[in-house]
């Protein structure tokens, strides 16, 4: 054990690291040799000590005019206006993730941005929320709970503002337990009804400030969990929590977002253990899992699929490019079903094997070569995708406009035979776990004769293969 903390590590399992603590290793990575396990981990945490906000979307007031007091212009306008600005928020972060050194700051952003789902009509609102992820990703999860459930968005998203005494609303308390801690099956139909009532009167004002509204709360006994109390919004959160089950829940979703699809119940337990032993410090567990001898084992490497959102990200930091149309990025989410800020329900997006299928296979092996031959090219449909609602879509993202800096990535490999250069490339670029890929099968289908040409050719064949679907 002491021996693999600081011996060297191999490439392949640095670059393994750099695809589930980010979005994949960066270019400085490429150029040095590794330090030891220890080391490496470590430089994840020091370069997430602080992130980087979001402040793309001006202040905006949190209450907004009834819309029925508008004209049907104006209702088009400010629907259009607020469209416009989502797009630009989800352009913003997108290219955040590709770019900012804080890679693990960004993933688990990203983690809680599933985790606690939530959409509403509202630009400032929702970039407001994701900064606050982000601010607590490495955290508390007590207080990332509590900052979440005060929000603005959050409130509105799940009718918190309907909650009121003698009319309680349970969708808040509800999504709460099932979804957000102790999970499904470890509360009963009255404990929802009790904490709807002890979360009645939170709200917000005109400027986003949470409030209480001490009129609106029912300030009557109840029992939640077995325990009698006049119990508010705090004291539910805090009894959700002293239950390790809310432990083993969050543990067992980073576990699959972190590790692999597939749920190892032990491992889950002790990362679990760790999380609640720690009073929920996030980055406490996060630090035992990347240590974990468990998670190095080759039944981990390749063990999940990349979400929409990993792959084009992915994609972004492997060719150094920047895609600096916003459109255009929107588009390739909604093909491949993953839209940033906006989820499908409150219980985020489902994962794992639910991202692929036969038309989103090759929708994901289509990707690489729109976004790498030119600036001037369009989606290359399959004739399969042509008579579907997919293809369609896809006909809808017209020029991409991808801007690739190829100048380190040539420098790596130009000097090597072509066949090095094969190899190279492909340990580069897929996970370790992919060496039953002939190099000489790469070859045969490649002009060597330029390096850069073979380089470019090589790297639309790589990241176009099933293998690079996996991280």
């Amino acid at each position: 054990m002491q021996k693999l903390m600081f011996s060297k590590m191999p490439l392949p399992a640095l670059h393994h690291l750099q695809r589930r603590a980010g979005f994949g290793p960066n270019k400085d990575a490429m150029r040095r040799s590794p330090a030891g396990r220890n080391d490496e981990v470590e430089a994840i945490f020091r370069a997430s000590r602080r992130g980087k906000e979001l402040n793309l979307i001006d202040f905006a007031p949190a209450v907004q005019p009834n819309r029925k007091d508008l004209s049907r212009k104006a209702r088009m306008q400010l629907r259009k206006e607020r469209k416009e600005a989502l797009g630009k928020l989800n352009h913003a972060w997108l290219r955040q993730m590709a770019t900012e050194k804080a890679q693990l700051r960004e993933k688990l952003t990203l983690f809680w941005h599933d985790h606690f789902a939530c959409e509403v009509d509202h630009p400032f609102g929702m970039q407001d929320l994701n900064n606050v992820m982000r601010r607590h990703a490495l955290g508390n999860f007590r207080a990332l709970t509590l900052a979440v459930s005060r929000h603005p968005a959050m409130l509105h998203y799940l009718n918190n503002r309907q909650n009121r005494k003698q009319s309680p609303n349970e969708n808040f308390a509800r999504e709460l337990m099932e979804l957000f801690t102790i999970g499904r099956g470890h509360y009963t139909e009255s404990d929802v009804k009790e904490a709807a009532r002890a979360f009645t009167g939170w709200n917000f004002d005109d400027q986003g400030q949470f409030i209480f509204q001490a009129k609106k709360h029912d300030f009557g006994t109840k029992t939640f969990r077995g325990k009698t109390g006049n119990w508010g919004g705090e004291d539910i959160i805090y009894m959700l929590l002293e239950d390790r089950q809310t432990a083993l829940h969050i543990a067992g979703k980073l576990y699959q977002f972190f590790v692999n699809d597939q749920i190892d119940e032990l491992h889950a337990q002790e990362l679990g253990a760790v999380l609640y032993d720690n009073d929920y410090e996030i980055e406490a567990m996060m630090r035992h899992l990347f240590l974990a001898d468990w998670f190095w084992e080759a039944k981990n490497v390749a063990a999940r699929i990349k979400s929409p959102v990993e792959l084009l990200v992915g994609i972004m930091r492997d060719l150094n490019m920047d895609l600096p149309e916003a459109k255009p990025v929107h588009g390739i989410q909604s093909i491949l079903g993953q839209i940033l800020f906006h989820p499908p329900n409150v219980a985020g997006w489902p994962n794992g094997r639910a991202w692929i299928d036969s038309s989103t296979m090759l929708l994901r092996m289509t990707l690489p070569s729109a976004l790498l031959l030119s600036s001037d090219t369009e989606f290359a449909l399959p004739h399969d995708l042509m008579d579907t609602g997919q293809g369609n879509r896809l006909k809808k993202v017209r020029k991409i406009n991808a801007q690739i800096d190829w100048k380190p990535i040539f420098a790596r490999y130009r000097t090597l035979s072509p066949a090095q250069r094969t190899t190279t490339i492909l340990a580069d670029l897929l996970p370790a776990s992919s060496e039953h890929i002939s190099p000489a099968m790469l070859q045969g289908f490649v002009d060597s004769h330029d390096p850069e040409s073979h380089v470019t050719t090589l790297f639309l064949q790589v990241l176009s293969l099933p293998e690079y679907q996996l991280t």
